[in-house]
């Protein structure tokens, strides 16, 4: 069972040099978080699922404690992060898109974390 957050956007300070961190920026994130079980299905109950609101702030909240050099950094503190507060995940794929030219719409980093 998989739930999909699409184009969460978060202001994030972010860049390998300090002008590109000097203001944040907005990067967009997909998530698709696999549960280990579906008991949401027959039960109807938050409790059996996992609560994509809190995910979101999550993210939000992480994203912008403070400064990041990298997306591939950036997603794996938030995917860990998921992983650790969330016993009913099973893994959490992460895309994060940033815009950083006229010449593309943007550029993306992409990994998947696995519960140990």
């Amino acid at each position: 069972m998989e739930i999909a957050i699409e184009e969460l956007q978060v202001p994030v300070r972010i860049g390998c040099t300090e002008e590109e961190r000097a203001f944040p920026q907005i990067l967009v994130f997909d998530l698709l978080l696999a549960l280990n079980d579906g008991k949401s299905i027959e039960s109807d109950m938050l409790s059996d699922t996992i609560d994509y609101m809190t995910i979101i702030e999550h993210v939000q909240t992480i994203a912008s404690a403070r400064d990041f050099h990298l997306l591939e950094h950036l997603a794996g503190v938030i995917g860990k992060d998921l992983l650790e507060r969330h016993e009913k995940l099973e893994s959490v794929a992460i895309s994060i898109k940033k815009h950083v030219s006229p010449l593309t719409k943007s550029v993306s980093f992409t990994t998947e974390l696995y519960r140990s």
